[in-house]
């Protein structure tokens, strides 16, 4: 069975001749790859504050890879929300089309979420992922991407964001596994590191950037607060002075994802 799937707006294929077209002024591609450095890095943290941040510009959706994960709609607080999750698209022929997808999936204010079932075990082939961010892509979506360590998949194109806490531990958890994946570029991506800070202090983010041979893109301070915060109502009721958004502001600041297109594309 195919939970929720019947319940909600049908994901529709798309016709060989009926593709946006790559070189439409409406179709800004921006693509995102957050991964964890190590376990407890706070990747899809910085992920889903990315999505919100970015989503209060564009239309965006954030794509949880991980099933063995909580689910990233729990930051949000709308795990109940109706939608299509990944184990019903993989049920759907392919190429899909992006604008139907969109429509479909659960939303929190303007963002879209894209999560995995909690309730039936299922796996996500690399080509699925693949897919799904095409077809988002093409729809002229932002996407952000929230890894789990047994997914080293980049389609082409897009940023790929390390995160790593600044604890000598974790650099070296976090070196073990950057080495065991393909090369910077290898998957159309350029690899960056994002730290995070920890309340007992730590080597600069410089220094590990320079420990793991990574350009440091940004610092995500400690902030003591935020366990609370998301515990109350999740992303949403974070205030913008909060580290965790103004750290994703910045990162998306410094890669244009905030670029709207000049229009969506619709089906």
């Amino acid at each position: 069975m195919v939970p929720r799937a019947t319940r909600h707006p049908q994901v529709r294929t798309r016709g060989l001749d009926t593709h946006a077209d790559p070189d439409d002024p409406r179709r800004v591609a921006t693509v995102l790859h957050v991964y964890p450095g190590h376990g407890g890095a706070g990747a899809s943290l910085l992920a889903a504050g990315l999505a919100w941040v970015i989503s209060a510009h564009r239309a965006t959706v954030l794509v949880d890879v991980d099933p063995a994960s909580g689910g990233v709609d729990l930051l949000f607080g709308c795990a109940d929300a109706p939608g299509v999750r990944w184990p019903a698209l993989a049920a759907i022929g392919w190429p899909l089309d992006g604008p139907s997808l969109v429509g479909a999936l659960p939303r929190c204010a303007e963002l879209s979420l894209l999560t995995c079932e909690r309730s039936v075990p299922h796996r996500l082939p690399a080509a699925l992922i693949a897919e799904v961010v095409d077809a988002l892509t093409r729809a002229g979506c932002a996407v952000v991407v929230d890894h789990a360590t047994a997914h080293p998949v980049d389609p082409p194109g897009g940023h790929s964001l390390i995160v790593t806490a600044t604890e000598a531990r974790s650099v070296a958890a976090c070196a073990r596994r950057i080495t065991a994946r393909p090369p910077a570029g290898s998957g159309g991506s350029l690899r960056q590191l994002v730290t995070r800070g920890l309340p007992h202090g730590g080597p600069t983010p410089e220094v590990v950037a320079d420990v793991l041979g990574l350009p440091l893109l940004a610092h995500l301070p400690f902030d003591r607060r935020l366990p609370g915060q998301l515990a109350d109502d999740g992303v949403p009721s974070l205030g913008r002075r909060s580290p965790l958004l103004r750290t994703a502001r910045r990162i998306a600041d410094l890669l244009g994802c905030d670029e709207a297109a000049d229009g969506r594309l619709t089906a």
